[in-house]
């Protein structure tokens, strides 16, 4: 379980299709097609000059919203059915990416509002935590 133990530093994808390339190391940042992205706008403070970065925030109603529908058991397929009914009349869209680090790349790029999914595994999410971290 070598793994676990690793601490993922570099992550890059590529969607042809889309024109895309995001990337990002950890410590110095994320890029979409070689441009920094932040998803978060920073305001300066005039008080003490300090950049402070301001979360986000989405209305429920307006966001996209990607959602992993594993089917690998029977109680994952059902919690995922309930949450999908739950979700779909109380937001703009929801989308299915089959890529969770993908899909973590979009909430960063803002593409997304937010992503869940269940039953995944480090592999799955590894490249997208450091995307979402930077």
């Amino acid at each position: 379980h070598g793994f676990y133990d690793t601490h993922v530093t570099i992550s890059f994808f590529q969607q042809k299709t889309l024109g895309e390339m995001t990337s990002a190391v950890r410590g110095r940042g994320c890029y979409l097609n070689n441009k920094r992205i932040n998803p978060h706008p920073t305001t300066n403070d005039n008080n003490n000059n300090n950049t402070q970065q301001k979360p986000r925030q989405s209305i429920l109603s307006e966001s996209l919203i990607n959602v992993g529908f594993p089917v690998c058991k029977e109680s994952t397929l059902l919690a995922s059915s309930r949450a999908v009914t739950a979700l779909a009349t109380q937001v703009r869209g929801l989308r299915m990416v089959a890529c969770a680090s993908q899909a973590m790349a979009w909430v960063a790029h803002s593409k997304f509002a937010a992503y869940f999914s269940w039953d995944l595994n480090a592999w799955d999410i590894a490249a997208g935590m450091v995307i979402v971290e930077e």
